[in-house]
């Protein structure tokens, strides 16, 4: 388990040499064995550069096994059956001929990933009033006895304009989300 050090308890000086605690092996070390980080309020990581590449190791090799089994290879994926080439969908997971696959110039072979048939149910299934995933900005926004209420996108709800932190970013300058969806008590919003 990680230790977490206030910034007094991480940090100290000897013989005017700036050292610092790493958060994994719990060493004193030079601000030089650190690697910077400008978000920190000291400019450097919370673990050594040691510890640092150990992590960055482990991390690469996890998700080269994630790949490994979530991809398959360009060829794994085509096939010619009596002189017809064919495509494995994506999401169906069924093969069928490469004139079923809408066209994309992006990918190696010019062809989307998935069929036809499954662009189709997910762009119904986009369509549906509930399942829409982008709202028009008249969609979103109402006047009801001169109250302006905009619609949250999580709880599905109108509300009054009040009910929304601000967000400069956003056309209207509100979140998509009313204030009580948006809040996650501490513990529960990551999973463990």
């Amino acid at each position: 388990m990680r230790n977490y050090f206030r910034y007094k308890d991480s940090h100290r000086t000897v013989n005017g040499v700036k050292q610092k605690r790493c958060t994994i092996c719990e060493k004193w070390k030079t601000e030089s064995d650190f690697n910077t980080d400008r978000a920190r309020k000291d400019g450097l990581r919370s673990r050594c550069k040691d510890c640092n590449s150990e992590y960055e190791r482990k991390l690469k090799r996890n998700r080269r096994k994630g790949d490994a089994r979530e991809y398959l290879r360009f060829e794994q994926r085509h096939r010619t059956v009596r002189g017809v080439k064919q495509k494995l969908c994506s999401r169906c997971k069924e093969w069928k001929d490469e004139s079923h696959f809408p066209r994309n110039s992006r990918l190696r072979d010019g062809l989307c990933s998935y069929c036809k048939e499954c662009a189709r149910k997910r762009y119904e299934r986009m369509k549906k009033p509930g399942g829409r995933r982008y709202l028009k900005y008249e969609d979103r926004h109402r006047v009801v006895d001169g109250v302006k209420q905009k619609f949250c996108r999580k709880c599905k709800r109108w509300k009054d304009e009040t009910a929304f932190y601000k967000n400069r970013s956003a056309k209207d300058g509100l979140k998509d989300w009313c204030k009580k969806c948006s809040y996650t008590p501490t513990g529960k919003s990551r999973k463990k």
